[in-house]
């Protein structure tokens, strides 16, 4: 069970970075060609030079979007794209910033709004919902802002340096701490993920559990009577749509009484679980089994078909009742008052049509037991 369960979370997970990696293309799409806008104006308007760097390192990230559009497109799984795109991301940021802080001022890698890009690279790594991933971008990130931070460091101007508070160590600490928070932060969305399908899986398999106790017989597992009443109704509501029929069968046990007073109630309960095993073993996979009181049992058959209507059925119904069984090496022997009804043929309603069959098996009873009657033959 747990390997399933760990192969259909595998399966959700890789549709989740299916989707994440088309998000991440299109999030690139636009936010490269925003960049590529801003250093376009900042190269030929305010005539800047890092304006031409940032315009060549845009290119470089939209002409590898565009590489990748068939395999996005074709929803193929790509494990090394992730990486190859989170890369180009952090090391573009930090060769633009570094540009920026050699042509134009060394404290660029502290005050520059560009900085706060690094962020955005580790949220978009997680939306692959690969931890791995978050983990490298994370760790790429502060490695590139740290070292540009070390390098600038011995050219910034004391004077000016003094009045910008982050620009001593210990506002590049917090900086540092800011993109470590945001990694495990980001870290936890494909945990948090998968917490939320393991509290589904629980819940929904105490649903079912649930359920199935509402819906069966405690002793013998067969269906119950509430169950058997709801099954009835929409079995006659399918019928009467699709034009078919269905049968009936009510089966009450000969000789169980005598039963539990001679062996006792639990060789009464083990012929009850072994009937209605044996019961369900001889329905197809559409039909049901339901026990409705002591030694009672229904059977719906629906849609009927030719070989249940026929005797041959019933009569193996009665065979798979009467068969010998063995109660702590002691013989015990049932049988069967079987009852049959069809629908339409002689009810039009479930009310009635249990009416039919339970009149049929009164009429099998009186007849000498171990026997089969249909409503029209009685």
């Amino acid at each position: 069970m747990k390997k399933n369960n760990h192969f259909q979370f595998e399966e959700i997970f890789r549709e989740e970075a299916i989707r994440g990696e088309k998000t991440h293309w299109q999030i690139h799409w636009f936010l490269y060609g925003i960049i590529l806008l801003l250093s376009m104006m900042v190269y030929f308007v305010q005539d800047i030079v890092v304006g031409k760097y940032g315009i060549m390192l845009s290119l470089v990230n939209l002409l590898y979007n565009f590489a990748i559009t068939g395999f996005i497109i074709k929803r193929k799984t790509m494990p090394w794209n992730g990486y190859v795109m989170v890369t180009i991301n952090v090391l573009s940021l930090s060769i633009y910033n570094f540009l920026d802080g050699y042509y134009i001022s060394p404290l660029a890698p502290v005050t520059t709004a560009a900085i706060m890009l690094y962020p955005v690279i580790i949220f978009l790594a997680s939306l692959r919902m690969d931890k791995k991933l978050i983990i490298w971008a994370t760790f790429l990130s502060i490695l590139c802002m740290d070292g540009m931070y070390l390098y600038f460091y011995p050219k910034f101007n004391a004077a000016i340096m003094s009045e910008i508070v982050s620009a001593d160590p210990l506002g590049q600490v917090y900086r540092t701490v800011y993109l470590a928070l945001s990694g495990v932060l980001m870290y936890q969305v494909p945990k948090s993920m998968l917490r939320i399908l393991r509290t589904q899986e629980r819940l929904t398999q105490e649903s079912q559990a649930n359920k199935l106790i509402a819906q069966r017989d405690p002793l013998t597992g067969a269906y119950n009577r509430l169950y058997f009443d709801q099954h009835l109704e929409n079995a006659i509501e399918l019928a009467q749509k699709f034009n078919y029929k269905i049968a009936l069968f009510f089966i009450d046990l000969d000789g169980f009484k005598s039963l539990n007073d001679t062996l006792g109630h639990d060789a009464g309960d083990f012929v009850l679980k072994e009937v209605a095993a044996d019961l369900n073993h001889t329905i197809r996979e559409n039909d049901m089994v339901a026990r409705i009181g002591g030694d009672e049992f229904v059977i719906v058959i629906s849609p009927l078909s030719n070989e249940c209507k026929e005797r041959d059925f019933s009569l193996r119904l009665l065979e798979t009742i009467s068969k010998k069984r063995t109660y702590k090496k002691q013989e015990v022997h049932v049988s069967a008052s079987i009852g049959g009804a069809i629908y339409p043929d002689d009810a039009k309603t479930a009310e009635q049509l249990m009416k039919c069959a339970d009149e049929a098996m009164y009429k099998a009873k009186k007849s000498g037991k171990k026997s089969v009657r249909f409503f029209q033959e009685s």
